[in-house]
């Protein structure tokens, strides 16, 4: 997991107590919370060997949405 993402929720953490934050590692792990609870943001680190998969997950979050008229 990369130091930058940590970093981020550690700020998170201590400066933003009312603000639930959460680190996947594992993709299924990820997935799974998508699809139980769409959070309201979705923060995904962007580095070649994981741009695709931050494509999915991000495309995946925005279907999840519910539509509201």
């Amino acid at each position: 997991m990369p130091l930058s993402i940590a970093y981020m929720k550690a700020v998170m953490d201590n400066e933003l107590k009312a603000v639930k934050s959460e680190i996947f590692a594992y993709p299924d792990e990820l997935n799974l919370a998508i699809s139980q609870n769409v959070p309201d943001v979705l923060m995904l680190t962007n580095y070649s060997w994981n741009e695709q998969l931050s494509l999915h997950f991000a495309n995946h979050a925005k279907k999840s949405i519910p539509i509201v008229l």
